[in-house]
């Protein structure tokens, strides 16, 4: 196992991996821009090094300066979280040839898997069911024409095809062993970012899981991969198709670690220093069920536009079941540099309903201020009948109108809450006075 590892993130994820790295033993090393001298993940590593000004280009995304860090340091591997230089052969590639291990695939896979043509092409010939149509790229408006004519209207975009984003977390050694983690429902999103995710499926069946998490593990051997990654497929009409690869730890992890009790990211440590894996597909067990909630600096009165500033007043929820990932606290300043997530909201329950129940009271007790957050929009979809059905897919934000159901939730929640404030200053006043007559009758 290594004795150091750089870090090459920030946030919330630059702190998960830190923490899995101190349960291991393993020394850390951060790397931070100037907009993050303060961030929490800083002071939570073992040693940090300043990479440059906070736009990302001249910090986080320089892939010398951190290879320079990371030499001058000792570090025998790097980590690099999700974003950023996560999914870039070619700092693979770099941190390999100066004799540093990329935790992570290795950059072959990333470089297949990073097309979107040679992917399906590659899942196409081993088996792994791909969307109908057609596979190679078009650039020429007459040939599309032609196509659409061919094979008959109604023409869909990939994109625009109704249905579930299911994902399976997958995880592979260098010893050729290959195992699924189950899946997870990614649907509730917006702008084709991630909001909400959710394991199991509402969807899933046992018969379909197997058939998905085959398909998976296929992918992932077809491809040669190792170390953790995604396979996400669009699952409709009965049916699921191969759409991409995600070739790093996803966002959503946390929930597939709490219903198998696997760390995924010690598992990403091992197969990087060429251990087996700690498990066999017949030790992936689920049991309950997780709900994740993406909490982002946005202000839902102006499209959600990211709000960055500084946090005056937080407090984070607890209690059974609940689980925060975060890296931020009260007096830090959330820069405009970077994606605007605070913090990952993480629960779990026996049932799906006892999940959204945790969820809904442990929206109520986050408390954020100084910053607009996007909770409103979880509280509401949280009490959204077709949610709670789990009858939904990737159109349900815009087909419910869900962002306008905010709007208007804020706006009711601002008014009883300035209701609440008069009528409180005219009970002081109404003491005040109560007080000052008490006096005089004296």
């Amino acid at each position: 196992m290594f004795n150091k590892i750089l870090v090459a993130n920030r946030g919330e994820i630059a702190i998960r991996v830190m923490r899995a790295a101190r349960e291991a033993g393993i020394k850390t090393v951060a790397v931070y821009s100037d907009a993050d001298r303060r961030a929490l993940f800083v002071r939570y590593a073992d040693e940090a090094y300043n990479i440059g000004p906070g736009p990302a280009p001249q910090s986080y995304l320089n892939m010398e300066k951190i290879l320079d860090v990371a030499l001058k340091s000792g570090a025998e591997a790097v980590h690099p979280g999700y974003g950023f230089l996560a999914e870039n052969f070619h700092f693979a590639e770099l941190l390999q040839k100066n004799g540093i291990e990329f935790i992570g695939p290795p950059p072959s896979a990333m470089r297949l898997l990073g097309s979107k043509i040679d992917s399906k092409k590659t899942m196409k010939a081993h088996g792994v069911p791909v969307i109908p149509g057609v596979i190679d790229p078009i650039s020429d408006v007459e040939k599309a024409l032609d196509i659409a004519h061919e094979i008959g209207y109604p023409v869909m975009l990939k994109k625009e095809l109704p249905g579930a984003l299911e994902s399976i977390q997958r995880l592979g050694d260098k010893k050729g062993h290959v195992i699924h983690v189950r899946e997870r429902e990614c649907s509730v999103q917006r702008r084709h970012q991630k909001l909400i995710e959710e394991t199991p499926s509402p969807v899933m069946t046992e018969e379909l899981r197997e058939r998905m998490g085959q398909a998976a593990v296929t992918a992932a051997k077809a491809s040669g991969y190792y170390n953790a990654g995604t396979v996400e497929f669009m699952y409709t009409g009965g049916d699921f198709y191969f759409l991409e690869v995600n070739t790093r730890l996803q966002v959503e992890h946390p929930i597939t670690e709490q219903i198998t009790g696997v760390d995924l990211v010690q598992e990403q440590f091992r197969v990087a220093a060429g251990e087996e894996l700690s498990y066999g597909q017949e030790d992936i067990v689920g049991r309950g069920w997780a709900i994740e909630a993406r909490i982002n600096a946005e202000d839902p009165l102006n499209n959600f536009n990211p709000a960055p500033g500084k946090i005056i007043r937080y407090g984070e929820p607890g209690g059974p079941g609940v689980r925060v990932d975060s890296g931020v606290y009260a007096g830090f300043e959330i820069p405009p540099f970077y994606d605007s997530m605070i913090a990952k909201l993480i629960v779990w329950g026996e049932t799906r309903e006892k999940a959204i129940a945790r969820m809904k009271r442990a929206l109520w007790e986050y408390q954020i201020s100084g910053v607009r957050t996007n909770i409103p929009f979880h509280e509401v979809v949280m009490n959204h009948p077709t949610f709670v059905q789990g009858n939904y897919d990737t159109n349900f934000i815009p087909r419910y109108r869900i962002l306008d159901e905010v709007v208007e939730y804020v706006k009711q929640k601002k008014s009883a809450q300035g209701g609440a404030r008069v009528a409180a200053a005219m009970a002081a006043v109404e003491a005040v006075i109560s007080a000052s007559q008490s006096r005089k009758g004296q």
